[in-house]
């Protein structure tokens, strides 16, 4: 598998408390699974597109002019009192990390760079899982440096725990 393209419809507390709580509705996304890409058409109410990639967010046009650039994005967003996802670019630069992270994250834990180290088993109701510590490089964009994935009998990821934004997170992925 080299490319993915899926429908989604992002939000939450993050999205809504930013102004942004109907951005990333009825969204279609499509990346790479080999390099950091995503590209969303149908953000800000089906109006524009946009693009992240590790050197540059852009939003576009449906047609693809360019609109805003964002050169060199990095997650250090904006300065304290302001909402993490301030405008259109950070969003996107947030959805593109995430989006590409949770998706590929097969490839991403097998990638050279990335160091991992498997810790004790842990106990989730009366489940048993696994769990998995990777650390990432500067050159991956991740949500945060290191995370610990969770891992059931079947071998199919549970949760992801890690910091964002100075806050502990845990995504939690539905099982069938």
């Amino acid at each position: 598998m080299t490319r993915f393209t899926l429908h989604l419809s992002v939000g939450g507390s993050l999205f809504s408390s930013a102004g942004h709580a109907s951005e990333f509705k009825d969204v279609t996304a499509e990346g790479s699974t080999r390099g950091q890409s995503v590209r969303f058409t149908g953000i800000t109410g089906g109006e524009h597109s946009g693009c992240f990639q590790p050197d540059a967010i852009t939003i576009e046009s449906l047609e693809g002019e360019v609109l805003r650039t964002w050169d060199n994005p990095s997650l250090a967003f904006p300065e304290t009192g302001s909402p993490a996802l301030a405008d259109e670019l950070h969003l996107v630069f947030f959805c593109g990390v995430a989006i590409w992270s949770y998706l590929t994250n097969p490839f991403l834990l097998a990638h050279p760079d990335v160091v991992t180290e498997e810790l004790p088993p842990w106990r989730e109701n009366a489940d048993t899982w696994r769990r998995l510590r990777a650390q990432f490089p500067p050159n991956l964009i991740t949500l945060a440096p290191e995370q610990i994935f969770y891992f059931d009998e079947n071998a199919l990821q549970r949760r992801t725990d890690h910091d964002l934004f100075g806050n502990k997170v845990r995504a939690l992925f539905l099982g069938p």
